[in-house]
């Protein structure tokens, strides 16, 4: 869809309200790399005048994107920055949902200062407590190992896409424990 050529001039508004609409369709088709290319255009054309509510359903699709991409850490800094939004109207449980997407893809990030530092500050937000993570997200900021039961069970809550088998034939998730209980 090209939006710059043709009889119709559109405002940059426009442009980036149809390029978000079209990547977060893309998303929910799981068609990543064209969700990426969409996401990639609405950036060019989004900027602090632009709506608040476009904004932030741009940031919610970026952070999909990047989850998507397994760029866990990325995903993970944007959700959690993004659960702290707080407009009069976002509603309190999308918060937690992003809060609760942040905490997931924090532990499935490789080992590392930067993952050490999210992780803290995820224990250390009194909403995650609420979060269906927090006995992993506990664990691994202590540095306690992690028992199977425990990651069978976080296994279950994941997407597909963070699930998938990696090259060595090991998932994202079994390399993110080892990598912890180490």
């Amino acid at each position: 869809i090209n939006m710059e050529s043709g009889n119709k001039q559109y405002t940059e508004e426009e442009k980036a309200s149809r390029y978000v609409k079209i990547a977060e369709l893309y998303l929910q088709e799981d068609y990543t790399v064209e969700a990426d290319s969409f996401i990639n255009r609405a950036s060019q054309v989004v900027s602090s005048d632009t709506d608040w509510a476009l904004r932030l359903r741009y940031q919610v699709c970026y952070a999909r994107v990047l989850d998507s991409k397994r760029r866990f850490l990325d995903a993970a800094v944007r959700y959690y920055r993004l659960s702290q939004t707080n407009h009069v109207d976002v509603v309190q449980d999308d918060l937690m949902q992003l809060l609760d997407k942040a905490v997931s893809c924090a532990l499935l990030a490789g080992a590392g200062g930067q993952r050490s530092r999210l992780l803290g500050t995820l224990y250390k937000d009194e909403r995650s407590q609420q979060s269906e993570h927090f006995a992993v997200l506990e664990k691994m900021y202590f540095e306690h190992l992690l028992r199977r039961p425990e990651v069978a069970k976080f296994e279950q809550s994941l997407m597909p896409h963070q699930r998938a088998t990696l090259a060595d034939g090991s998932s994202v998730l079994d390399r993110a424990v080892i990598e912890h209980n180490l």
